[in-house]
């Protein structure tokens, strides 16, 4: 079943192994460029979620709610450039 969910990686071995590889859906800054911000990532054991936010807030909350620290996984911009 598919219930919706859709898994973020920037592994090119994908670290699931489960599910269908749906192609590139953006680009993402290994290190901070002018006009990102961190992409944060936490993970909750009991239900397999990733979560992701770019605000140090909501990843504070989500880990007071049982998430585990992933650390950030790139840099992105939160409006468009160019």
């Amino acid at each position: 079943m598919d219930y919706g969910l859709h898994f973020y990686t920037t592994a090119s071995n994908c670290e699931t192994g489960r599910g269908r590889v749906e192609g590139i859906m953006g680009y993402i800054g290994t290190s901070p460029a002018c006009g990102s911000v961190p992409l944060y990532r936490v993970y909750h054991p009991g239900t397999a979620d990733h979560f992701y936010t770019t605000s140090a807030a909501e990843r504070d909350s989500a880990l007071r709610g049982g998430y585990s620290n992933e650390g950030i996984v790139g840099y992105v911009w939160s409006t468009p450039t160019g």
